[in-house]
């Protein structure tokens, strides 16, 4: 009896041992960052940047449909890109393809048609950076066509500009091909 009181009072205090080394562990606690301030200031600054970009693209796009209806919105047609486009000459020559070689003339204005840029290039569209609704209209058209686009900022040079293309500025671009 005495062997069994024995076991029983070893086997009691190695489990006490085991709970006591499981409770008394002290572990270091993981170490928040010491930049955590810094971090949130940048996320509250972001998050306010695309905030002010989101109302900034909001009064791009009242802005843009204002200057359509002035000219005549029926005439124009809204593309999935956001930008609008209308044919202002068309004709029954071949359709432009994806790997040409054309000339072009680019005039670019902003909303209140104050010039930026004109010029006459002869361009490879597989090679040429275009913007997107430039290079999209100029795919949809056929030799000898022009075409006017009203382009909001963000679809065209966005928040950065470009050399000669301040930022945010919503653009009219009047493309001409030639044969």
């Amino acid at each position: 009896m005495n062997k069994t009181k024995i076991t029983q009072n070893l086997l009691f205090a190695l489990v006490l041992a085991l709970i006591l080394s499981l409770i008394s562990c002290n572990r270091t606690k993981p170490q928040s960052p010491s930049n955590r301030h810094a971090a949130s200031q940048k996320d509250s600054a972001a998050i306010a940047m695309v905030l002010l970009n989101q109302r900034l693209a909001q009064q791009a796009d009242k802005d843009v449909i204002d200057f359509v209806r002035k000219q005549g919105a029926e005439q124009f047609v809204l593309e999935n890109g956001g930008y609008w486009v209308t044919k202002t000459k068309r004709t029954d020559a071949e359709q432009i393809s994806e790997n040409t070689t054309l000339d072009i003339r680019l005039i670019v204005y902003d909303l209140e048609e104050h010039m930026l840029i004109d010029s006459r290039e002869n361009i490879n569209l597989k090679q040429h950076e275009l913007i997107a609704p430039v290079l999209e209209t100029l795919h949809s058209m056929h030799y000898g066509e022009s075409a006017r686009l009203v382009i909001p900022w963000y679809a065209a040079y966005g928040a950065t500009g470009s050399a000669l293309i301040p930022p945010y500025t919503n653009l009219i671009i009047d493309i001409e091909t030639y044969n």
